[in-house]
This record gives structure tokens, sequence and C-alpha cells, in this order.
């Protein structure tokens, strides 16, 4: 066509070159016809159509084009009406080409976007869609109503297109980032053809439409809205590579179930962000995040960040430069947003973060327009959630029901609890709880399943929203062996106490969850034996008066375990009393008191265990305890070797080696306690006092256990300076909380601090308020303080103490001593290094009697000790 319309206009006219390639697509632009929607008699968009229906007939004979300054085309690109005045005026020159004078009648289209409800939001505000048909406005035109041009000549002509206060209230309440105001300007002439020009303008900043589309559930975190609806522009996925499933975040994985807690809508569950968790341990279940963002337009930037929610330390960052908008590709039937393009994904390693821990991920957009700087975003938080539901298993009797109760406790939120029952009868129980609600984190809560005795087993699961569950699986055909007493039989003296323990436990290999089966315990005569303390794995009971009782425990199916009790007076010369004592070191862990037969042979299963404290080891007691035959009263004492940890040994010191490892310790309560990098339990990054062992060695020596990096200082001048964490190489400083001076580790500070040799540790930060000198004590409410910064004078001040670290390069050696335990003779003495083992003799050789043993092996020497041949 453009072909034709040239060979016509290079007969017609003088034109050539530029001129005539510009008058070419005019006269085609001009004399194209719009289309009009046949059912509204209005035209289609110019964005749609351009100048219309191009016709090469017409081109060559409408003898007449519309001429626009500064461009070839015959249009208007009004661009952005960015103060909003609705005002759009439009100069033209209609170029008569012919030798006959034409006279127009001159009209104007203004249209725009046509709206309709797509939405309505749960605060009954509404959300708007744009139809695919034109909205005519009552703008007011300002125009000639005729136009003439004269043969061969051209006329200016000026149209004013001005939106009524309808067309802006339209605009504004429909369209809040403004939108097109579009038309035709059209030239009838009067006995001939027409001649038309499109205009485009945007009423408003083409700037301001958002990047980034709006959610359908994210951007409304406190409202009512089902979390398991599709339909939404940005999403986020985890996934459960176990059952090949994919969920959304904070979707309730339930499925139809009752719901205790909570308003629903639709029987679905509520969106609440708070719920939003995921668990990184590795098992398949919501490890990770996959982000979906829907874009409205083209961005030059497009990134993610991960803060930390209660910090605000930003933990992760990616870039990914220009990103296209979303569009719909028809070769993979599906929508192609942001996050779906490789190398495009969110790959945070979320095993980084700690157990509970909270941060906020947040997608940052800028529109891909020259001079836009400004950046779009949405974000979401997500907690790290590794802990399953705690979900203790109740068995029960109530009338002629047998029940299962699932006692839950979960530090975060629970999703949803079922418990399944399978029948003898070929038939099943089921129930199923989902927990809704905006409840605070952190539930317990009793669900509870009745069923017949005729269950053989059942299954119970409880899950979070982090995809952590707790999974229990009970068999109900051992129901006769579930009471198990620690014993058949006891004697016990008039006035003695005994405690029963029940031994049978349930089969927990699928799960660490409780299961608890109620016991009722029984005396068959009181005034023998009395009941005073009981639970469902114990009882306490007491010996009133001598005589045989026997005591019974019996759980919610009838089945029961008895143990029967003598009990006897102190002076029965048929019962002897054994004791088994722990000495100074120690504890006793079982029975420490027997009363026994006369003539019972003691074996290893009534020797109780002995745990030693921090400072020793347990070596055995001073007499032989299996084989011994009881012929009266008798005491078997524990006996032990000091536990010396073999490592470093940290001297007091008033004087600081720059560069040196130190321990910053303070005595608080008769204890004393050094200084680490412990996470403070307020939450701040703080240092805890940890209290460690500590041996007085002329008088101002600490001994410790080897392995002390975590608690671990270096100064970095004679009086401290800077002072830093050798283990992570971070620099000593003060965080402060609730009003009071909390220590804390930071990469940078310009605390300075000073040694004043007298357990003086001191900082010259002003915003401390007063509280400038280290020390260890509890504030004036009571918290805990752990290692801070106090006033001079403040009654909870303890000075500091520095340790240093030395060498053991001294050897202690001590004395053994072996004694003939017939005649008292010494058979021999050893000289033996500390912490190094004895080598026994052979022991001496008695007519009519045999050699039995050492009474100690030799091992471990820490103190000059005698060990006896036992015959």
């Amino acid at each position: 066509i453009s072909v034709l319309v040239r060979q016509y206009l290079k007969s017609t006219t003088n034109l050539g070159g530029r001129e005539l390639a510009a008058a070419v697509d005019k006269l085609m632009m001009s004399s194209a016809s719009p289309i009009t929607d046949a059912d509204s008699g209005l035209p289609f968009s110019p964005r749609v159509q351009g100048a219309g229906l191009v016709d090469a007939g017409k081109a060559v004979s409408v003898g007449a084009y519309i001429n626009v300054a500064g461009t070839d085309k015959s249009k208007f690109e009004l661009g952005d009406d960015r103060a909003r005045t609705g005002c759009y005026t439009m100069t033209f020159d209609v170029v008569n080409i012919t030798d006959e004078t034409k006279v127009y009648n001159l009209s104007v289209s203004a249209l725009t976007e046509s709206a309709v409800c797509g939405r309505v939001n749960p605060d009954h505000t509404y959300e708007y869609l744009m139809e695919q048909f034109e909205y005519e406005l009552e703008s007011n035109i300002d125009a000639p109503e005729t136009v003439t041009v004269a043969a061969g000549s051209s006329v200016s002509v000026t149209v004013t297109v001005t939106l009524s206060a309808r067309d802006i209230k339209y605009i504004e309440k429909y369209f809040e980032n403004g939108i097109y105001v579009e038309g035709f300007i059209t030239l009838d002439e009067v006995g001939g053809e027409s001649i038309s020009a499109p205009y485009l303008a945007f009423y408003g900043d083409w700037r301001d439409a958002p990047a980034i589309e709006e959610n359908f559930f994210y951007d409304w975190p406190s409202e009512d809205y089902p979390a398991n609806t599709t339909l939404i522009a940005n999403t986020v996925y985890t996934y459960d590579e176990l059952n090949n499933e994919t969920w959304l975040l904070g979707d309730t994985r339930s499925g139809n179930g009752q719901t205790p807690y909570g308003i629903q809508i639709g029987s679905q569950m509520m969106y609440w962000d708070e719920r939003n968790a995921i668990s990184p341990n590795g098992d398949g279940i919501r490890d990770f995040l996959e982000v979906v963002t829907g874009l409205y337009r083209n961005v030059k930037e497009y990134r993610y960040i991960i803060t930390d929610r209660e910090t605000g330390e930003e933990l992760y960052r990616k870039d990914m430069g220009y990103v296209p908008k979303t569009y719909y590709n028809s070769i993979y039937d599906d929508i192609i947003s942001a996050g779906m393009y490789s190398g495009h994904e969110l790959d945070f390693d979320w095993t980084t973060l700690a157990n509970n821990q909270t941060v906020i991920v947040r997608i940052e957009a800028v529109t891909d327009i020259e001079d836009n700087t400004r950046i779009d975003s949405w974000e979401f938080p997500v907690t790290c959630d590794t802990e399953a539901p705690v979900t203790a298993v109740k068995l029960y009797v109530s009338g002629a029901k047998y029940y299962v109760q699932n006692q839950i406790n979960e530090n975060r939120f629970v999703d949803y609890t079922e418990i399944f029952a399978n029948l003898n009868t070929g038939a099943y129980a089921k129930y199923k709880v989902t927990y809704g609600g905006y409840e605070p984190a952190g539930r317990t809560a009793n669900v509870t399943l009745g069923f017949s005795n005729a269950a053989t087993d059942f299954v119970s699961r409880t899950m979070d929203y982090a995809g952590n569950y707790n999974y229990v699986y009970v068999s109900m055909d051992n129901k006769e062996d579930m009471v198990e007493l620690d014993r058949e039989d006891a004697a016990l003296v008039v006035g003695d106490s005994l405690t029963i323990n029940q031994l049978y436990a349930f089969d927990t290999s699928y799960t660490d969850t409780e299961i608890i089966c109620p016991l009722t315990w029984t005396s068959s005569d009181s005034d023998i034996v009395s009941i005073v303390e009981s639970d469902d794995n114990h009882a306490v009971i007491t010996a009133n008066a001598p005589g045989t009782a026997t005591v019974t425990a019996t759980n919610s199916f009838n089945i029961s375990d008895s143990v029967q009790i003598t009990v006897v007076e102190s002076d029965d010369e048929n019962y002897a009393i054994v004791m088994f004592d722990a000495g100074e070191y120690g504890t006793v862990n079982g029975p420490a008191r027997l009363v026994l037969e006369k003539g019972t042979v003691l074996t290893d299963a009534d020797i109780p265990e002995i745990t030693p404290d921090s400072d020793h080891l347990f070596w055995g007691f001073d007499k032989v305890v299996s084989g011994h035959k009881v012929s009266e009263n008798i005491t078997f004492t524990a006996k032990y070797r000091r536990n010396i940890p073999v490592g470093k040994t940290d001297v007091e010191t008033d004087t600081i080696v720059p560069g040196e490892a130190y321990i910053i310790a303070a005595d608080y309560n008769g204890s004393t306690y050094i200084m680490s990098s412990q996470a403070h339990i307020g939450g701040e990054v703080g240092l805890n006092g940890q209290q460690v062992q500590v041996t007085s060695v002329n008088g101002n020596a600490v001994i410790v256990n080897d392995g002390l990096a975590n608690f671990e200082w270096s100064f970095s001048a004679e009086d401290a300076q800077t002072v830093t964490h050798i283990a992570s190489g971070r620099l000593l400083s003060t965080i402060y909380s609730q009003g009071y001076a909390w220590l804390g580790l930071r990469t940078e500070t310009d605390v300075v601090w000073n040694w004043d040799n007298n357990g003086g540790l001191s900082h010259n930060d002003a915003g401390a308020n007063g509280y400038n000198y280290l020390s260890f004590g509890v504030s004036a409410s009571g918290f805990s303080a752990g290692f801070d910064i106090f006033e001079r004078t403040d009654s909870a001040y303890t000075p500091v103490r520095l340790f240093k670290h030395t060498v053991n390069e001294d050897v202690n050696t001590y004395t053994v001593t072996f004694v003939d335990g017939l005649t008292g003779d010494i058979i021999s003495t050893a000289s033996v290094n500390e912490c190094e083992n004895a080598v026994l003799p052979e022991a001496p050789i008695h007519d009519g009697y045999t050699f039995v043993r050492y009474d100690d092996n030799g091992e471990f020497i820490t103190d000059d000790i005698t060990i006896t041949a036992e015959y």
C-alpha cells in the first residue's frame, strides 16, 4: 500500500526524499478508518488498533492529511499528566494537496478503560479489574466545529480535551495509579471522505503503578482470608518430598477436619503470618522456600533480602538485575513470574538459622523506567522451627470405653493432630482436630479418642506448621505385660520407706513420645504397709507394723503386678541391715539400705549405682560386696579418686601481657564464674557467666578442664584497651537492655577498656549511664545478670579476676603402700606419678587362707594411699 501511495504523491506533488516518505506515512494514517465496537459503538483503543484500518483506495483519493509538528506520524503522543490536570491540548495542520477547497466537520472522542468489580476485600473494600471495552468520558471539547482548507494550502487547528469533574472522580476512584485518556480527532469532509488522528495521554504519573502485584493473602496477614486459596499472584511454596506435595507457606496441611479454634470462611483455615514456618532439618518436609513474585511491569532491579527480625542484621542478599514482567506462556501453558527463571531462585542456606529464629524475607523491584529510582517491595516473616510437637499419649478407661488422649505441647503453632485406632472387628475409629485462630505461639491441649477394648493398635500424629511431626504407634496386643514392677518382694524394718518402680515401657522406637498408662496402687493391709505417694511410674510405701502385705499396681486395662512386703522389728535376730554409704564425694542412686534375712549372699544386682561429684571418680567399696554372706548389720562405704583434669592450669594474676590468653572470672555466692561468649537468655548477644570447676592450689590457682577456647580472652595492651574473644575474634563492647548495660560481642567497637590491677575492668563508653565496671552479679530486680557493667559502688558489684594460662611442668608423685591384711605388715611401697597406675605386688601366702584380692586396683593414683591384700 505504501508503494501505491508513494507513486500517487510523486505524480501529484513536488515532494521528494524525506518529505515524501513522511507524507506517505501521514496520508496512510490520516486516511485509515478507526474500527468501532459493534456493541458500544465506540472506537477501539488506539493502543489496540493504532490509527485504524488502512484503506489503499481512500489513501489516494482523500486528498488531505493531518500534520503534527515534531513527528512524521499523524498522531498525538501527549505523555504523562503528572499534575493530573485532566486538560490536553493538541495543535495540528490540515494539509490539502488537491486543487479544490475542502470543508470539514470536526469531532473528538474521549475514552478510557472500563472497570468492573473483581473482588470484595475482608475490610469491605473492592478490587477492580479492567474490562476489554472502552469507557466514554463526558469531557469538554474546545475546538472549531468546521475547518475550511483552501486548495493546495494548510490550516492550523487547536483542539483541547478537558475532563469533567465526573470523569476525574471516576478515574481517581478506580485507577489510583492513573490511566490512559485516549481517542480520535476526526474531520469529516462535507460531501467527501474523513481523515483522523489518534491521541494518547496518561492521566497521572506512569511511574506510580507498582512493579509488584498485590498478593491474595500475604498482603493481609491479619485478615480472615483462606490460607489454602489459589488465585494468588505472589506465592511462597514449601515442599514435602516424602509425599511429593507442594504447600503454601503458612497453609494448613490438615485437609478436612474439625477446628475448635478460630473463625472459618467457607470451612477453610484463616491465614496468619506468624504461623509461617519451615524446618530445615533435612527430613524433606518444609526444608526450604520457593518464592514466586508477580510483576506488573519489567524491572531493572530485582533482589531478595533476608534480615533477622529481632536484630535487623542482614543475613542474605541476592541481586538478579533485569527481570521481565509476568506473562502467560502458551507453550508451557503456565504463567511465568519472577522467581521461576533459572538462577532466580531464593537459594539462602536455611540451615544457618537457629531454632525459633524469625527472619523477614523481602523482595524488592525497581520498575524499568529511565528516571525511576523508587523501590517496590513485599515481605513476609518466616520462623525456623526444628522441634516437633511434644505429645504425650495417655491411655485410660472411663465407663465402658477405653480412651487414647494426645497431650500436646508445641513451642510454636500446632497445625493438626489425629488419632487412628484399628479394631479387631475390622472397623476403625478416627478423630482429627485442626487448630486455627490467632492464639499466641506455644500451645498445650488435650485431644481424646474413645473406642472399645477391641482395639488392636492405634496411631497418633501431631503436625506443626513447620512440617515437624510427632508420630506414635502403640500395639495393644501385649496388654498383659503392661505392668512390671522392679521387684517381687522386699523386707523392711518398721518405720522404713521404700520406692517401688514401674519398669514396663511402651515401645517408642517410632517416636520419643511418652506413653502414659495410669496406674492405681493398693495395699492388701494398710496397717502393715501403707502407700504414702504414687503416680503412673512409682509408689512410695511405709512399713507400719510387723507382718506381711501385698502392694499391687493395676493399670487401665486391669493388668496388675504385685510386690510381697515383709515387715520386721528392728531387733529381729533373723534379719540384718546392709547399708551402702556414698561417703563424702558422691550420692547413692538406688536402694542404699537393704533389710535381708541372715544367710543371704549379696550379688552384683544388690549394688546400687554411685554418682561421684565433679571433683572425684568412684573407685569401688571398702569391702567386697558381691559374694558377701550377710550375718550381721554391715556398711559398705564408697571409695574415690580425685578427678584431676588433664590440661591447662590457670593462675591468678594482676599483670597483663598483651596477646596472651586469659580467663576473666568473678566470685559470686561462693562460686567462681568465668565469662564466655554464650548468647544471653534475654535475646541480646551477651556474655553469660558459666560456673566452672575450681580447686584452690597454693591459695591462688584455678584448675580447669582442657579445651577452653570459648573462655579465653586476649588484651591489646597492659592496661587492656581492647579485649578480644580468642575463639571468635570479636571485640568486647556494651549493649544496653532494660535500663542495664549488658556485655556483647561486636565486630567493631570504639570502647576502650582499662585494667586497674585491683579487680577493676572499666570502659570509656559514655552511654553506659554510670554503669562502667565489668562485674558479675544480680541486678536490683533479681534478674540474673551474668557478666554486667555496674557502678563501682553498686552493692551487687563483684570485682573480676584474671587467670593466666600456665603449663603443668611439675609432676606430683604419690606414695602407695601395700599392706598384708592378715598381719598388718607392709608388703612394699611404690612412688607413682600423678594420674598413673601402681603395679600391684605379689601377695604373701598364708597357710589356711586364700588370697582374694587387693582392695584397690592401683589405677589413676591422685593421693598417697594404702592398698590392702584381702584373704
